[in-house]
């Protein structure tokens, strides 16, 4: 009716939210498979029947990982991957499934410099090879460190990196951790447009851990000596489209064999290779 009151009433609720210039993320989503059939003939006994049978293993996984930058001081990584297998011969089978987390966290310093921890899960399923060498739970911590300086006319790098394993179950270390490794590598630039370089590596290795099952008392890998590498190298771009490399690796001829190898590895080495662009993009 006229002269009665009268009201209006709106209630609105609501934000906003937003970032400009300070997060960058690199989402990567994926997955893998693989499938082994395996087929074994034996006419001298069954002997080999017996220790790898016939059969079929499948293997799957899938991950989705994010890295986010924020303002170029902080990086974060994390990941989630979920693997599983089956697998089956000889009239028994096995499978199971893993869900293993990642994350990874970078802090920048001063450009150039980054400190990062990383704390990961991994899952290893059995090959059609192994019974039983699997290790239910074990732990890898370690370091690892990685710096270098250009100057334009040349550079100079050092990596390094040591690890320790350890099989939580039984407390023991584990036998296939390699031993540390460093390498330093000094190259220069020269003519004009730094189309030629060269440069030496050296490479210094740990012997094999110690205090771990080895082939020589009922298990495990060869135990391995350290040593110690220095290589050459050089590479000439003829043009956008012609490469020249060469190299000399292992120039002091030095008698070493690799962690978890069972020949030694060859002495004195020169290769040499040319690149030869037909097309490009």
């Amino acid at each position: 009716m006229p002269g009665d009151p009268l009201e209006d009433k709106i209630n609105s609720y609501g934000f906003d939210l937003h970032n400009t210039g300070m997060l960058n993320h690199a989402l990567t989503v994926g997955g893998d498979g693989t499938l082994d059939r395996v087929t074994t003939f034996d006419d001298a006994g069954g002997f080999i029947s017996a220790l790898t049978p016939s059969g079929n293993r499948s293997l799957w996984g899938a991950y989705v990982q994010d890295e986010i930058s924020y303002n170029s001081w902080l990086r974060v990584l994390g990941a989630l991957r979920e693997d599983g297998y089956h697998l089956s011969g000889g009239g028994v089978s096995s499978g199971g499934t893993h869900l293993s987390p990642k994350l990874t966290i970078g802090i920048t310093p001063i450009r150039g410099i980054e400190f990062y921890g990383t704390y990961a899960q991994g899952y290893h399923a059995p090959s059609v090879l192994e019974k039983s060498i699997n290790v239910a739970q074990a732990r890898l911590s370690g370091v690892e460190l990685e710096t270098g300086y250009d100057w334009g006319a040349g550079f100079a790098t050092f990596e390094g990196s040591t690890i320790d394993g350890k099989n939580l179950e039984t407390g023991t270390s584990l036998a296939t951790v390699p031993p540390y490794r460093a390498s330093a590598t000094l190259g220069f630039r020269f003519l004009d447009d730094h189309s030629l370089v060269a440069g030496v590596r050296f490479t210094a290795v740990g012997a094999s851990p110690k205090n771990v099952p080895t082939a020589t008392d009922g298990g495990g890998p060869l135990p391995t000596r350290g040593y110690g590498l220095v290589d050459l190298f050089a590479s000439y771009a003829c043009n956008n489209r012609v490469s020249a490399n060469f190299s000399v690796n292992n120039l002091l001829n030095k008698e070493y064999t690799q962690f978890l190898n069972i020949e030694p590895n060859p002495g004195i080495t020169v290769k040499a290779g040319l690149t030869i662009k037909f097309a490009e993009k």
